[in-house]
């Protein structure tokens, strides 16, 4: 798929009726440290009990080995970030018309440098990206925590901007600074999302356990 964000790839493996998955990143870790994401069949990441599967296979060597002269040559699916932006837009629709939102991105220098301005615009609102050069030398540190958001902050000021989104270096957390270029928690992330899904159609919240148990209760605001 090349350079795309970790849930590009999660996507993908679904769309493509793939066995599983592997993304190569340091996630939220600093540039020297690099690893490989496990996805399975489902899209999801492997559980605990299958990933230590997975190691045991790999330690026993338990698996088939191919020589050079037998393996397949990749393909290689150029519009990886194109159909993840489809799929976001088909589920989430756009905004509605009037004045534009003014949108500043930083996906600091990492795997959505390109997945993220193209998202924006494709929802309909005027994109501005920062630290976009996915070229790994990253301009910040990679956690968007508050600390690490100065100069997304400065940026949704100067360009009078709406909101900022500052995303890791593997493109799966989202942090959020207001239109005054204040971070407003990256946990709150998940919980305005509800709000605003719920206001549109009732029904059930979904998260992981990592989540702030804020969304309970803007889950129950809305009876849901």
């Amino acid at each position: 798929l090349g350079v795309v964000p970790t849930p590009t790839v999660q996507l993908l493996v679904r769309q493509l009726g793939a066995q599983g998955g592997i993304a190569i990143t340091a996630s939220h870790n600093p540039p020297e440290w690099n690893a490989l994401k496990f996805v399975g069949g489902d899209g999801l990441f492997l559980g605990a009990a299958r990933g230590r599967e997975l190691l045991d296979l790999y330690h026993q060597g338990d698996y088939a080995r191919t020589r050079g002269g037998d393996q397949r040559a990749p393909e290689r699916v150029t519009d990886a970030v194109e159909r993840h932006v489809r799929a976001v837009v088909d589920g989430a629709g756009t905004l509605p018309g009037g004045r534009r939102l003014r949108v500043v991105v930083d996906p600091g220098g990492g795997a959505a440098s390109l997945a993220a301005p193209r998202l924006v615009d494709a929802l309909g609102a005027e994109a501005t990206a920062i630290h976009d050069v996915a070229d790994g030398r990253f301009p910040r540190p990679a956690e968007p925590v508050a600390e690490n958001l100065s100069a997304l902050g400065e940026a949704v000021r100067a360009r009078g901007a709406d909101v900022g989104f500052a995303q890791d270096m593997d493109g799966d957390r989202l942090a959020v600074v207001d239109e005054a270029g204040r971070p407003i928690g990256e946990e709150l992330t998940l919980v305005l999302a509800a709000d605003e899904a719920l206001r549109r159609a009732p029904g059930a919240v979904v998260a992981n356990v990592a989540t702030t148990d804020a969304l309970d209760a803007m889950a129950a605001r809305h009876g849901a």
